[in-house]
């Protein structure tokens, strides 16, 4: 489960796209790790989560804290301690409607993808640029011919790859992960006495759908040279 944004002390200085979820798991603590189980815990949690998916929820961006550890189990045959931890991730988890900063890492006639640094999966679909734009084919990149009312003159504002844009999220899609090769194959009858398995998060899967048709929308500079310009 997820806590709102504005209930929680972190978010609230990361921005309302991040929330904290609070996640249970099962962790497999080799028998020479014993002695410093807190730090080995968060090793594993941080290489198991961080940077992955949880559909319907969203990207896993960092370990905030552990919240308590259940006993250790030792499994006949398996020197190693499973033990069941309760966690909470900070997730990046944008909301439909938010306005975003990112910056443009690339231009196809198809799309328009955007970066926030840490996340790369943000498209704008030429439906959702500004009314007569172009993607202008020996520059690789998207183009804006805007006509004011006082002119008929076209005024061509560019979409180049690095720039600040401004953004709007139109929605968020999770795509449902892949069966893993070692699942497709009928697994073998285990005793009772088996370690219980922990679900594993999903690969990278999530992808933002994004707007730039709205005023104030669109490479920074576009809306500073227009303010300049009404001063």
């Amino acid at each position: 489960r997820c806590i709102p944004a504005d209930e929680c002390d972190l978010c609230s200085h990361r921005g309302s796209m991040f929330v904290l979820a609070v996640i249970s798991d099962i962790l497999r603590i080799q028998p020479g790790q014993f002695n410093k189980e807190i730090q080995t815990i968060e090793h594993e949690l941080e290489k198991k989560y961080t940077n992955k998916v949880i559909i319907n929820v969203g990207l896993c961006v960092e370990l905030h804290d552990i919240l308590e550890t259940g006993d250790a189990h030792v499994y006949p045959g398996d020197g190693a301690a499973h033990i069941t931890v309760k966690f909470r991730m900070v997730m990046f988890q944008p909301f439909p409607t938010e306005i975003v900063q990112g910056k443009i890492k690339a231009a196809t006639p198809d799309h328009i993808q955007i970066s926030l640094g840490f996340f790369d999966d943000i498209y704008v679909l030429p439906s959702e640029l500004p009314d007569q734009s172009e993607y202008v084919e020996e520059e690789r990149t998207w183009r804006w011919n805007y006509t004011t009312d006082s002119d008929e003159e076209s005024h061509q504002l560019y979409m180049e790859p690095g720039e600040t844009v401004r953004f709007r999220v139109a929605n968020i899609s999770y795509a449902p992960p892949a069966p893993r090769p070692s699942l497709l194959k009928q697994a073998p009858e285990k005793e009772d006495t088996a370690a219980p398995a922990a679900s594993l998060p999903a690969p990278e899967l999530m992808t933002i759908h994004a707007s730039m048709r709205d005023n104030g929308l669109g490479p920074l500079t576009w809306w500073a040279a227009a303010e300049e310009m009404q001063e």
